[in-house]
């Protein structure tokens, strides 16, 4: 019976420094381009955009709910960032207009409601 010889590669004899390094290389130069493209460019010639809160008044149509409202109000992208849904839009809204406790919207009725917007410092 003839034995034939094996040798077993220990993990740490196959490692190769030179392309464990172009490998961190590559992964972190992926990291940094990544975060370069995620990044919002400013308004040309505009240094920076801030962000503010404004409120506004609106009057109730007949068939608004405070539901619609907020789908209406929130298709602002400015304002619908803002908020994680129409829920949390809808909650600042009772809060504003004091309609807690059974308060039913009526039409004409005026509601003070929250929007944002950009302003670009010169």
């Amino acid at each position: 019976m003839r034995r034939e010889k094996y040798t077993v590669r220990i993990a740490w004899e196959r490692f190769d420094p030179k392309k464990a390094f172009l490998v961190i290389v590559l992964v972190l130069s992926c990291c940094i381009s990544a975060i370069f493209m995620t990044a919002h460019p400013t308004a040309a010639g505009k240094q920076r955009q801030e962000k503010y809160k404004y409120y506004t008044a609106i009057t109730v149509r007949q068939g608004d709910t405070l539901w619609s409202i907020a789908e209406e109000q929130l298709k602002d992208k400015d304002t619908a960032s803002e908020y994680r849904g129409s829920r949390s839009y809808m909650k600042e809204m009772i809060a504003l207009n004091d309609l807690r406790g059974g308060n039913y919207l009526l039409a004409g009725q005026k509601l003070i409601v929250p929007y944002f917007s950009y302003d670009y410092k010169n």
